[in-house]
């Protein structure tokens, strides 16, 4: 039973860090299209 739970926690640890940088890629994509329309974001 522990080791299913270990399994679980580490997938969704890694999910977690993946989702982390997509989110920073996408932050970073906004601020540049914010600065092409001329926002200020």
């Amino acid at each position: 039973m522990y080791t299913f739970l270990s399994v679980i926690l580490i997938i969704f640890g890694i999910l977690q860090i993946i989702l982390f940088f997509k989110l920073w890629g996408m932050t970073n994509d906004v601020r540049h299209i914010s600065e092409k329309i001329g926002g200020s974001i």
